[in-house]
């Protein structure tokens, strides 16, 4: 005797309508490139020397400007790191007589 095996249902499949076509590139002036280096957490907690703690806390007081790759991922620019470390030299220039 074999065993029982339900008879095999058919499943109606549906075609997704086409993708429309990219429009060509237009004909631009050079622009400057907006890519920058982007650094994670860990590397810049290292860079300064600090807890990755710490930089999430200059992230949320907006020193450091962030970009958002998903809910739980994010990066540091590197011009912000740079600029961050400029305004601390300065401000520790000014402290001194």
């Amino acid at each position: 005797m074999s065993p029982y095996r339900p008879p095999i249902k058919p499943v109606l499949i549906r075609r997704l309508p086409a993708a429309p076509a990219p429009a060509p590139p237009r004909p631009t002036e050079a622009a400057p490139s907006r890519l920058t280096e982007c650094l994670r957490v860990d590397r810049v907690a290292q860079v300064l020397d600090v807890s990755k703690k710490r930089i999430y806390q200059l992230v949320q007081e907006g020193r450091l400007e962030v970009i958002r790759l998903g809910p739980r991922q994010m990066r540091i620019l590197k011009g912000s790191l740079e600029a961050y470390i400029e305004r601390l030299k300065r401000e520790e220039a000014e402290r001194e007589p």
